[in-house]
């Protein structure tokens, strides 16, 4: 499958920690995480204050990494699968809303060199950026090159934009470093949803208009319709849990030409009609996994060849062990 015509299997928010002998430029950064939406964030001037955190950091990160090579093997349609259960689970653990997903270093520290720092708390899923001078800038060169860090910003990088006379003028380098840290959590999340993509994969292999860009970008606009900040995709049941900025759960069911001939094997009457026409679907698989009886859910046509539709289920009453927690 072209990753890159789909949609990641995870979208998962994490916290920032920042690390600068400078209170100054902590400060300054401070002001920046203020003015847009990037995660919460810690600040500190001392590798050695830091680095029990990040210890602690990289146990979560692997407890979190086993949790969803499980979810991965319950999708095995061969077995009874207990993926929606782990995967509300997931969602409804409130140590995964503490994990560091991004760690910004300053080059220039006097105890120990930013790059160096970064090197010693390597960690799947841990975005390490350097913040740089100019006079830095071959090292953090070398330092992403030898995969000691995964980015780095110069602190003097200069960028132009057009304003709305045409006019080319400078973009502040406080927007600049915004723009750079506010990108960074999805590439830590990218990464920490690997465990999940051998399903995926799969899956796209038997139903080829899964791969295709114009199926991402129309599930990308359903969520963001949702307002959905986090989310993971499942292949058995084929779909998407999904978490509303709104703090609410929704089940996302996605249905192929394929999964339709499944649905009209189990269907009667009028709701075979139904199904038949593409009007709606029954959520059997999702439900089975919970426990309960399935229901009919509306469908929404987002192409017609091939033919993709997405049914939406809003998860409420959920047991408090896999009730989401928001926060």
């Amino acid at each position: 499958m072209s990753t890159s015509h789909f949609l990641k299997p995870l979208r998962v928010d994490c916290r920032f920690v920042f690390i600068d002998d400078s209170m100054d430029y902590l400060d300054t950064i401070k002001m920046v995480l203020k003015r847009g939406p990037t995660a919460a964030a810690s600040f500190y001037d001392r590798p050695d204050t830091l680095d029990p955190v990040l210890h602690e950091n990289a146990l979560r990160l692997e407890r979190e990494r086993s949790l969803l090579h499980g979810i991965a093997v319950a999708q095995d349609p061969e077995q009874e699968g207990a993926a929606a259960v782990l995967a509300l689970k997931y969602f409804a653990s409130k140590w995964r809303r503490d994990i560091i997903g991004v760690l910004v270093a300053d080059f220039d520290m006097p105890l120990e060199r930013g790059d160096l720092f970064c090197k010693r708390h390597k960690a799947i899923g841990l975005q390490r950026v350097l913040l740089t001078g100019k006079a830095d800038q071959s090292q953090a060169i070398n330092a992403f090159k030898d995969r000691q860090i995964e980015d780095f910003i110069a602190k003097n990088e200069q960028r132009t934009t057009v304003d709305a006379s045409g006019k080319s003028v400078p973009v502040p380098f406080l927007d600049i470093l915004r723009s750079e840290l506010e990108r960074q959590p999805a590439l830590s999340a990218e990464l920490r949803g690997e465990p999940l993509m051998p399903v995926l994969d799969r899956i796209a292999a038997e139903n080829k208009v899964l791969q295709t860009a114009a199926a991402a970008d129309s599930l990308r606009l359903l969520l963001d319709e949702y307002r959905i900040s986090e989310y993971m995709m499942l292949g058995f049941p084929l779909g998407i849990l999904g978490l509303s900025a709104d703090e609410k759960a929704y089940w996302f069911q996605i249905e192929t030409a394929e999964s339709k001939v499944s649905q009209l094997e189990v269907s009667t009457g009028d709701v075979a009609d139904r199904v038949s026409r593409g009007e709606t679907a029954l959520n059997f698989s999702w439900m089975a996994q919970l426990g309960h009886e399935p229901t009919e859910v509306p469908l929404r046509a987002l192409s017609t060849e091939p033919y993709l539709a997405v049914g939406v289920c809003s998860l409420d009453n959920l047991p408090p062990d896999l009730h989401p927690a928001f926060k």
